[in-house]
């Protein structure tokens, strides 16, 4: 269940949270009604967990490897969720942690996500603070603020954490009815209608893919609804090119009458035969513009 805690930063109930993922982590959701919690020694990062050098030069120089060690010992029974946070989609989100054409982003809040947990552990839910590790400092006394501090290499993440500490972390018993085990993290049982506030699907996903999500949604019962990103959407009023090239050439052939002759190929480019004896060729109808009308004023469109 969430808990609060004096050594988490939690952001405002109603802050928008997200998160990225392909679609067969999104169906184990569904059918396990669980997020997974990773143990965090199996992160990449190296620094995760550690003090950064202004905590260090606190410290005897002799004591400085006894005190990282100290603070990496409780990695192996830490587990850890992690949200993007933000009021929009992240382009950037979409392609590092999903997949620009097969991906799913579950749209949440922070009140929607500590009302979802009932497990019968205790969940804690807290913004990371990124940092220069060279130069400042993290508060002590406290196992977790480690784990709430990144480099600020990691900033465009702006992560969100749900974290747990569990003594015994493969002992079923000790967990609770409401987790699973699984050797490299812990599965609890969340309220999917509480959690899920919306299902966006990937940008660039082909129509049966979409429908496949709408699908299986509706099969789970959720009731969140189902729509692609909004990455996908074209500008409004925007004409595509195909349909405003072959146009523009209609009425330059009736304007410039028969002194010029356009000829069209594949790539709609324009070709100006003659004009008052000098021949001129030009790659595409901007260039024709910009060479006989000069440089379109600022504000307005070639």
């Amino acid at each position: 269940m969430y808990k609060t805690h004096e050594n988490f930063i939690t952001p405002p109930l109603d802050a928008v949270l997200w998160r990225y993922v392909d679609f067969t982590k999104f169906v184990s959701l569904l059918e396990k009604e669980a997020l997974f919690f990773s143990n965090v020694a199996n992160f990449s990062d190296p620094f995760e967990g550690t003090y950064p050098t202004g905590n260090l030069n606190m410290v005897p120089e002799e004591d400085r490897s006894r005190v990282q060690a100290f603070s990496k010992s409780v990695e192996d029974i830490l587990f850890v969720n992690c949200w993007h946070l933000s009021k929009f989609e992240s382009a950037a989100m979409w392609r590092i942690y999903s997949a620009w054409d097969r991906g799913i982003a579950i749209k949440s809040t922070v009140d929607g996500l500590s009302k979802s947990l009932i497990c019968d552990a205790n969940v804690y839910v807290g913004a990371v603070s990124y940092i220069d590790y060279g130069t400042e400092e993290t508060e002590w006394g406290n196992a977790f603020v480690p784990y709430l501090t990144k480099r600020k290499s990691f900033e465009y993440e702006q992560e969100v954490r749900a974290i747990t500490m569990n003594a015994v972390p493969h002992d079923t018993e000790r967990l609770g009815t409401s987790a699973e085990w699984t050797g490299t993290g812990i599965y609890f049982q969340v309220e999917l209608d509480l959690l899920i506030e919306e299902v966006l699907v990937a940008p660039q996903a082909e129509d049966w893919f979409v429908d496949l999500v709408q699908s299986v949604v509706k099969r789970y019962g959720l009731k969140a609804h189902v729509t692609r990103s909004g990455l996908a959407s074209s500008p409004p009023y925007l004409v595509p090119r195909s349909q405003t090239i072959p146009a523009l050439l209609d009425k330059l052939s009736q304007v410039l009458g028969e002194d010029f002759e356009l000829i069209t190929s594949s790539d709609a480019k324009v070709s100006r035969r003659a004009h008052q004896g000098q021949g001129v060729n030009y790659d595409n109808v901007e260039s024709y513009f910009r060479l006989n009308y000069g440089e379109p004023e600022a504000g307005t469109e070639a």
